[in-house]
């Protein structure tokens, strides 16, 4: 049963359809709006400046153990980050937390990790800071790393371009959300990988 403030999924068709997952309304196609990299599905909500990007990635040379970390720093390096931190890293049970992942998955691992960034957007000087949440998705048989990351803003500077957003209150219920984004999503053509 869903109450009123719960999210309406919508099945989203990524990367051509050959990836499916069930992203809420609220959050707008960005590729409607501006370029985006073909690796890439970018998601975004206005109202709050959550963002969800999907990422096809060449595996990191980095080990299972260590690949969340990289990762996760990758994406401060790349959004010129002035703080970080990685509050936990787990393994995902792929039976349980990913049912819809089958197909060509021998040595498959997944790994969730959650931290902060305090970023700025656009080169601007105003600082955000951005609850993250990733779920890092190792298919050795394609040598791809999939990364799906959430940014969840928790603090705007009123001197950011998205201080008209209202920030997050409830970091549990953004888990929640991406965890559940997480558990949907389903690879229906792995020529995609090739």
């Amino acid at each position: 049963t869903k109450t009123p403030n719960m999210p309406t999924p919508t099945d989203r068709e990524l990367f051509g359809g050959a990836i499916k997952c069930n992203i809420p309304s609220r959050f707008l196609d960005v590729s409607n709006l501006r370029e985006i990299p073909d690796n890439q599905e970018v998601f975004t909500d206005e109202s709050t400046d959550q963002s969800l990007v999907i990422e096809l990635l060449s595996m990191a040379n980095e080990s299972d153990a260590e690949s969340p970390k990289f990762h996760f720093e990758n994406l401060a390096q790349e959004s010129q980050a002035t703080s970080m931190q990685i509050f936990m890293t787990k393994p995902l049970d792929l039976v349980a937390e990913l049912p819809h992942l089958s197909g060509p998955i021998e040595g498959a691992k997944a790994f969730f990790t959650t931290g902060q960034q305090t970023v700025s957007k656009f080169n601007e000087t105003a600082h955000n800071v951005i609850n993250i949440c990733q779920c890092l998705i190792r298919i050795p048989s394609k040598q791809t790393d999939i990364l799906m990351t959430l940014n969840d803003p928790i603090i705007i500077s009123p001197q950011s371009s998205s201080s008209n957003a209202t920030p997050s209150t409830n970091s549990s219920a953004s888990v929640q959300l991406f965890l559940d984004i997480v558990k949907s999503f389903d690879v229906r053509d792995w020529s995609l990988f090739m």
